[in-house]
């Protein structure tokens, strides 16, 4: 089955030329149109698996640059492959975003991705809907701003998901970290492995952060590599960046003061990417759109797409209450599914099944 091609693949010239629309034409000073909601520099993480006669998980990231006219131009890629960590230059890739936001990376002439960037261009969200592509998901953030390591200062909420390769075993986990704005944390995370649910583990860990808003982290001894995001609200990690350890991806959301539910309100592009204990392991990727009514009745989607080891299919209805506490604490489905909101309501991110364990882990992140 072929790996994810927006991490792996090089492109051909003819299909660049194809999707590569816009509005900067000559005299032009910037680029226009929906495509321009893409421009300029961002961090970009991504998680993939992959059946084979070797089982593979792919945690990659890195730094792209997009011309704002339907052209991711390249980069720098980092891979974590079953503990091998590999660095290349990221390869020219086609895109396309419509009034709607709704956005699209092409391999060759196909649709590899879909999924949504929000409308400042700061954050998107993409999930594999190829058949023939193996499930992936990606997020990336445009890197702005000046920050140093105080710009990490007080309680985050996290979430991510792992393939431990050496067992094999499957990982999620969720909890929370508090930074002090001066190079440590102090992390409490809870994991579900293969289905058996432990934790808390607290520890105190080390970051950095660059000028730019690059982080290395320690998370429970794996080392991470990523971005802070929109202004603090965001931060995406992927590691182990020392082929120390197996591939995983960590998200995070600003803690906040005074909330209710009413912070996750209206219409999200959501995706998933699920790893099911059962060998050999299964993977799959989804992408939906899910809106949250405001009082924790109901977060729920009319339909979505699943990539199911590379089987594309639509799925039916589904969705639950959810709570979110004043800290920006999120829970879905009951309290199977926990993470947090980001204090402007557009990020939310969560990883289970956190209550009473089970043999499928899963991560989801919604964009608004």
């Amino acid at each position: 089955m072929k790996r994810m091609s927006f991490v792996v693949a090089v492109l051909a010239i003819a299909p660049l030329l194809m999707f590569s629309t816009g509005g900067c034409g000559s005299g032009d000073s910037m680029p226009s149109g929906p495509n321009a909601r893409l421009l300029g520099s961002y961090c970009f993480i991504a998680f993939s698996g992959t059946d084979g006669a070797t089982d593979e998980a792919n945690a990659t990231w890195g730094d792209v640059t997009a011309d704002g006219l339907g052209m991711i131009t390249g980069g720098t890629r980092n891979e974590n492959e079953n503990g091998v960590v590999t660095t290349d230059a990221y390869p020219a890739t086609p895109y396309s975003i419509d009034a709607a936001g709704v956005m699209t990376l092409f391999e060759g002439a196909v649709a590899a991705f879909r999924g949504a960037i929000s409308a400042d261009g700061n954050v998107a969200c993409l999930s594999a809907i190829a058949n023939g592509e193996s499930p992936a998901i990606i997020i990336l953030g445009k890197k702005e701003g000046t920050y140093s390591n105080a710009s990490l200062n007080g309680l985050y909420h996290l979430a991510g998901i792992a393939y431990v390769f050496g067992g094999p075993s499957d990982n999620s986990t969720w909890g929370t970290t508090m930074f002090d704005g001066a190079g440590m944390h102090m992390e409490s995370q809870n994991e579900n492995t293969d289905g058996t649910v432990a934790g808390p583990f607290n520890s105190n860990r080390t970051y950095s952060v660059a000028a730019d808003g690059s982080v290395t982290a320690d998370f429970g001894g794996v080392m991470y590599s990523g971005a802070i995001l929109a202004g603090g609200e965001l931060i995406i990690l992927a590691g182990d960046t020392t082929a120390a350890g197996p591939p995983y991806i960590l998200i995070l959301t600003k803690g906040t003061s005074g909330a209710t539910n009413a912070l996750l309100s209206g219409t999200y592009t959501g995706v998933g990417f699920q790893a099911d204990d059962s060998p050999p392991p299964e993977w799959s990727s989804y992408l939906f759109t899910p809106t949250a009514d405001g009082t924790g009745a109901s977060l729920a989607f009319p339909d979505g797409i699943q990539n199911d080891d590379g089987t594309v299919m639509m799925i039916g209805a589904d969705g639950s209450n959810y709570t979110v506490s004043p800290t920006g604490l999120f829970n879905w489905f009951g309290i199977s599914y926990t993470g947090g909101v980001a204090p402007s309501g557009n990020y939310a991110v969560c990883a289970g099944i956190s209550s009473g364990g089970g043999g499928v882990m899963q991560l989801f992140f919604f964009l608004k």
